[in-house]
């Protein structure tokens, strides 16, 4: 799994931006693992409940707390730099492009936190829970975006 192109986490860079005053919101990760399986365990062992109700799939909630500990133990005891943002930058960017628009909100919601609707899925049978730590760790041996782009393009290109 990696973070999506707005966000605000760089686990490779050990970096993270911060919305400043810091609150105490949390925000959820969800894998595609995890959303599928749940998925499945809906269908195959929950299928009366789906008529006329929501469900959310939250695998991990975590707080700006949560995200500093983490880095901080997948880089073995160094903590992360921490850039602050700003009331101005969330106003700028809400007022940018879409993505930076998306990053804005993303940064933003670990103040005021997520509501998630319905009832949350964040657990099931047959499901191995990860924590937030693992999936820093993923991101930090995951391929550069670079060499992940580089090698799409080179499987891409048309043969002659």
């Amino acid at each position: 799994m990696a973070f999506p192109p707005f966000s605000s986490y760089d686990p490779r860079a050990n970096k993270l931006e911060l919305y400043h005053p810091t609150g105490s919101g949390t925000r959820g990760l969800t894998s595609k693992e995890f959303s599928g399986g749940a998925i499945v365990h809906l269908l195959t062992k929950r299928l009366q409940d789906l008529p006329n109700k929501d469900f959310s799939l939250v695998e991990i909630s975590f707080s700006s707390d949560d995200l500093v500990s983490s880095f901080t133990k997948a880089h073995n005891g160094k903590a992360p730099e921490i850039v602050r943002y700003s009331e101005e930058d969330y106003q700028r960017d809400m007022n940018k492009d879409f993505l930076s628009a998306m990053g804005a909100a993303r940064i933003k919601s670990l103040v005021e936190g997520t509501e998630w609707p319905g009832e949350v899925i964040s657990d099931f049978d047959g499901w191995e829970k990860k924590d937030l730590e693992h999936y820093v760790r993923e991101c930090m041996e995951a391929s550069p975006p670079e060499l992940l782009r580089s090698r799409v393009a080179e499987l891409t290109k048309p043969k002659k």
